[in-house]
């Protein structure tokens, strides 16, 4: 797989950064303005969503990496691989499983994991 150079690297980075020099809707903006980062409607889940896979490009427009890292840590069943960052991981990623398909990853996972991120943009621990 090849991808963009992008130059402002991770929004944790970023943040890191330019966090006082930048207002609070500013750093809203970046990651609720473009669409890159709404994967489900293309039927994606990526199941590790955090500020360290969003990607800030010059123009401050974000894009959603690492997507398929999750996928191949999930072949290795019988592991005892966490399959998420547990700071942005949905809760019921980390109960006991009734079957293999309870601990993939939903929709519901990433949308958890994006307001984790949100709490992250605007300064709360």
């Amino acid at each position: 797989m090849v991808s963009p150079w992008i130059h402002n690297g991770s929004l944790t980075t970023y943040l890191e950064h330019r966090f006082t020099k930048m207002t609070m809707e500013q750093k809203l903006l970046i990651v609720t303005r473009d669409n890159n980062i709404t994967v489900h409607s293309k039927g994606v889940v990526h199941g590790d969503l955090t500020a360290n896979n969003i990607l800030i490009d010059s123009d401050r427009n974000a894009h959603v990496a690492d997507h398929g890292i999750l996928t191949m840590c999930s072949e290795f069943s019988g592991t005892s691989y966490i399959r998420s960052n547990v700071r942005w991981a949905v809760p019921e990623l980390f109960e006991v499983p009734e079957s293999e398909e309870s601990l993939t990853p939903q929709p519901a996972s990433d949308i958890y994991s994006f307001g984790c991120t949100m709490l992250q943009v605007r300064g709360v621990p």
